[in-house]
């Protein structure tokens, strides 16, 4: 679960589904805290392949890394649902770390960014895709039976992992087990696999 941030005096900007934050290689002296909605984060390589660095929920900090170092933001971060977030440039982000109700938050929050990549790691490196799936419905969204997820099958694919082809005869294979059901509106997983896992 994410460290609450508090950032009520903090301006909020609204970034529209699919908007971009910012882009990959851009240059920028800002970072970011999400306070509502979800936000994807991506890297790309040479060849185009995009890679999920992680889905952003509210309270998580994002593009920090540009206040410590030059050379751009590392990833891509664009908006899935509507999001309000808020800026931060290299001062305010020093006014957080100098403020005693902020700082703990703030480091546990970045700190938790790390395990967090530590984890998924060796989750792509352990475990199969039909694992991967479940275990990151646990992590990102809680142990469910009914879920309104507000991503596509795509985005869902990068986030564990895998291409959109891949993950589309994994959920073939899991409905005829009736194991999972994905409509536009929901996705449902049978309790079961739950007590099984």
């Amino acid at each position: 679960m994410t460290t609450p941030l508090p950032f009520s005096h903090y301006y909020p900007m609204v970034c529209k589904p699919g908007e971009y934050i910012f882009t990959q290689g851009q240059e920028g002296n800002t970072a970011y805290i999400l306070r509502r909605g979800q936000i994807k984060v991506t890297r790309s390589s040479e060849d185009g392949k995009e890679v999920l660095v992680k889905l952003l929920n509210p309270g998580e900090i994002f593009g920090e890394v540009v206040l410590f170092q030059p050379g751009g933001y590392p990833g891509t971060a664009q908006a899935i649902t509507e999001c309000e977030i808020s800026p931060l440039d290299e001062q305010h982000f020093s006014a957080l770390l100098e403020e005693p109700e902020t700082r703990q938050p703030l480091i546990q929050t970045l700190m938790e960014k790390l395990h967090y990549l530590n984890t998924r790691l060796f989750t792509l490196m352990a475990y199969d895709v039909e694992e991967r799936f479940f275990r990151h419905l646990e992590h990102q969204y809680g142990i469910k039976e009914t879920y309104s997820l507000g991503i596509t099958k795509k985005d869902m694919a990068l986030a564990i992992g895998t291409i959109p082809e891949t993950f589309s005869r994994l959920l073939s294979r899991l409905t005829k087990r009736n194991l999972v059901r994905w409509t536009e509106e929901s996705l449902w997983i049978n309790p079961r696999v739950w007590d099984d896992f």
